[in-house]
């Protein structure tokens, strides 16, 4: 979820937007919106990223550190998998150059995810240390981030659009690169499209 900045721009939000894992069933999480987030930590002097090309776009990959039970090229095809996802959808990468920050944290799994609005389009994703090559192949987080970089951002009242998309377009993204089933893809959204339903009381 972002905040407005340059409504009908195309490229990276100006908010900070978080994935919790725990809520990630269904419509595959609720974002959470922290305006004023910058990106002074993201990136430590010393940080030397490995550099991957997609089309004509490129991306810096931070290691945090190296407490990760997977080498560093098995995260790394990871990231580009999600990238080609992305790039298989829009038919490019929707921004010429990216950086993603590896965290981790204790116990296996994806856990969450957060993009930052200033140049570069850096985003971070929390990875467990014991994270195996299966929950990798599972993983939505990073494809679901990557979706964000292609949608403009628009007023705080329209938010829901912008979630609406990647929630949409990710696993079609994932499917057309051979990341999931067409039959899941469906199943996913009769079972958690209903959830988008407005409750009582919703304005919309």
């Amino acid at each position: 979820m972002r905040l407005s900045s340059f409504p009908g721009i195309r490229g990276p939000c100006a908010s900070l937007r978080r994935i919790d894992e725990n809520s990630a069933k269904g419509v595959r999480g609720l974002l959470r919106v922290a305006s004023g987030a910058g990106m002074s930590a993201f990136l430590r002097a010393g940080d030397l990223p490995a550099h991957l090309e997609v089309g004509e776009a490129s991306i810096d990959v931070y290691f945090d550190s190296d407490p990760f039970d997977l080498g560093r090229a098995t995260l790394l095809d990871w990231v580009m998998q999600s990238a080609q996802a992305t790039t298989a959808y829009f038919g490019r990468f929707p921004v010429t150059h990216a950086r993603v920050r590896l965290l981790p944290s204790g116990g296996g799994r994806v856990s969450n995810g957060v993009s930052f609005g200033e140049p570069g389009a850096p985003c971070q994703v929390t990875v467990g240390q014991h994270v195996t090559q299966a929950d990798l192949d599972d993983d939505w987080v990073l494809t679901h981030e990557m979706i964000h970089f292609g949608f403009p951002s628009v007023e705080e009242r329209h938010h829901w659009i912008e979630e609406g998309i990647a929630t949409y377009v990710e696993p079609i993204a994932r499917a057309q690169v051979g990341r999931l089933t067409t039959e899941r893809v469906s199943r996913e959204m009769v079972d958690g499209m209903p959830q988008a339903l407005p409750a009582t009381g919703d304005q919309g």
